[in-house]
């Protein structure tokens, strides 16, 4: 990091990145955007290299730690890899649920990218951090045809953090009630005017 050159490589053809959404790799001096908050920069990374020149196409926004544990989805168990700029203090999965305590400096903006298979997402995902929904534009989540990629951002102090790979029945029923109250209020709205329709 922070090197005029980042690398040095004496042949062609490297391949620097792992293609989207899983990426590629960190450099100090990337000056990109990341306008869609995956936590991977929009425009590529051009290596100056001695004495070829090649690109990483899918540079990361921030250097990612890997962190490997696992989590059991309908009584089988999955890998899930972690990467964040945070400290893990905790990780502790439940059955359907990956829960994880992250600490840093207070005030600054931590970020967490987790990665597992796709066959562990059985109903739909969802995140909380400390019980709260994150705030709009994350969670993102991607995928390609073996993995999904969770990617979201938080300002820090501790947080307690929540996978859910099988929304359980309390949260299900919950946004049932919630589609049932918008449902009844539609038509509780839409017959007063088929009533003054019926009128004319």
């Amino acid at each position: 990091m922070n090197n005029f050159y980042q690398v040095y490589d004496d042949s062609s053809g490297n391949l620097w990145d792992d293609a989207y959404p899983s990426g590629g790799n960190y450099w100090s001096t990337y000056t990109g955007q990341d306008g869609n908050d995956d936590g991977i920069g929009d425009s590529p990374y051009i290596l100056i290299l001695v004495p070829v020149l090649d690109q990483d196409n899918y540079p990361l926004m921030n250097p990612w730690v890997p962190t490997e544990t696992s989590v059991t989805v309908n009584g089988a168990e999955f890998p899930v890899t972690i990467t964040t700029n945070a400290t893990i203090t905790r990780i502790d999965p439940t059955p359907d649920i990956l829960n994880f305590t992250l600490s840093g400096p207070n005030g600054q903006t931590g970020y967490v990218r987790a990665i597992f298979p796709r066959d562990a997402n059985k109903t739909a995902l969802k995140v909380l951090i400390n019980n709260t929904d994150p705030t709009p534009p994350f969670p993102v989540i991607k995928s390609n045809s073996t993995h999904y990629f969770v990617y979201f951002e938080f300002h820090f102090s501790n947080r307690e953090i929540r996978i859910f790979f099988a929304i359980p029945e309390y949260l299900l029923g919950t946004l049932s009630a919630v589609a049932s109250c918008l449902a009844a209020y539609g038509l509780l709205k839409w017959r007063p005017s088929l009533k003054r329709a019926n009128q004319l």
